[in-house]
């Protein structure tokens, strides 16, 4: 019962605009402070420098990127509309016919 009352209480509490403001405001002052922490920033720092590390050092991702360069730098240099010169077959123009008064 008492656990079923915290429920409605919890539920009713965040429904309230101000205390909906001010929660806002509580998390972004606490994301703000964890966010400037010289600790945090170093450990971010390191964790994403090994994960950037064990990724590039993969070769089959290597070779996947490589394939996907050199196919962008051929299709720059020559791109797909030469294979299709002279396949492609238009219709002739129509015309409406006009009436003149």
């Amino acid at each position: 019962k008492t656990r079923d009352e915290l429920v409605v209480l919890f539920s009713n509490l965040f429904q309230d605009p101000i205390i909906l403001d001010e929660v806002t405001v509580l998390s972004q002052k606490v994301t703000h402070r964890v966010l400037q922490d010289e600790q945090v920033n170093e450990h971010a720092q390191r964790v994403t420098a090994e994960l950037f590390e064990k990724v590039l050092d993969e070769k089959q991702l290597q070779n996947q990127a490589g394939v996907a360069l050199w196919n962008s730098i051929k299709y720059a240099i020559v791109p797909n509309w030469f294979g299709d010169y002279g396949t492609r077959k238009t219709a002739p123009p129509t015309t409406t016919p006009t009436t003149e008064p």
